[in-house]
């Protein structure tokens, strides 16, 4: 069986709440997301936001300390990369 590519997804449940997710190559689902919270909840559930890099999950400040190389590398202007 051949190495597949890893997947970003979004996922979004009939109750509202919204699952950013990571396949990695061996099709293990986890939760990821260096932009936002990877799972988020609707204001009505008012349940706080779930904060996760790579199925692991961090407080608020501890997330954006450790996606902070992410979310710069989502951000780099492509025209800058060329010579």
């Amino acid at each position: 069986m051949g190495k597949k590519d890893a997947a970003y997804r979004t996922i979004k449940t009939i109750e509202g709440i919204t699952f950013h997710v990571y396949e990695d190559d061996q099709g293990k689902i986890k939760p990821h997301s260096p932009k936002v919270a990877a799972v988020q909840y609707p204001k009505s559930e008012g349940k706080a936001d779930e904060y996760y890099i790579f199925g692991v999950k961090y407080d608020y400040d501890k997330w954006l300390e450790l996606s902070r190389p992410f979310r710069r590398a989502l951000t780099v202007n492509k025209e800058d990369l060329s010579e």
